[in-house]
C-alpha cells in the first residue's frame, strides 16, 4: 500500500484507530463511502491475543474483508514477547501494516504499563 502514496502524488488520508469505534462495520462503511486511503482497526491488546481465553474474541475483532484494504492493525502491550507474537499473527492474517502503539496516554492503558510505559520499561538502564 505504500506504493499508493507515490501513485497518488499527495499525502494519504487515514482513519485514526479509535477504541470502540473502528470496528469492522465502521471500516467497511469508510471503505465504501469515504475518501480514506488507509483504515486502522481498533487498538488490540497484544497480551490479550496471547491469552488462551481472550485470543478467540480478539482474533475475531482483528478479522477484516478485502474491501477494507489497505488496513493497519494497531497493537499495545507492556510485554515485548507478546507484542512480537501478536505482530506476527497480524502479518499472518494479511494485514498491510502493523502500528505498535507506544504513545497512548489513556489512563487504562497506562495503568497496565502499555503505551509510553512500554518504551520506558523496555529501554535498558544506563546505570
Amino acid at each position: 500500500w505504500y506504493d499508493k502514496v507515490t501513485e497518488l502524488g499527495r499525502a494519504i488520508i487515514v482513519s485514526a484507530p479509535m477504541a470502540n469505534v473502528t470496528n469492522a462495520p465502521y471500516r467497511q462503511m469508510l471503505a465504501k463511502y469515504s475518501a480514506f486511503d488507509v483504515v486502522w482497526n481498533e487498538f488490540i491488546s497484544a497480551t490479550g491475543l496471547c491469552h488462551p481465553i481472550a485470543h478467540t474474541k480478539l482474533v475475531r475483532e482483528l478479522s477484516f474483508t478485502q474491501a477494507e484494504r489497505p488496513i493497519v492493525a494497531q497493537l499495545f502491550s507492556s510485554n515485548l514477547h507478546d507484542m512480537y507474537k501478536a505482530a506476527m499473527l497480524c502479518e499472518h492474517m494479511g494485514y498491510d501494516g502493523i502500528d505498535l502503539n507506544f504513545g497512548c496516554p489513556d489512563k487504562n492503558i497506562m495503568k497496565g504499563q502499555g503505551g509510553p510505559w512500554f518504551v520506558i520499561l523496555s529501554v535498558p538502564s544506563s546505570s
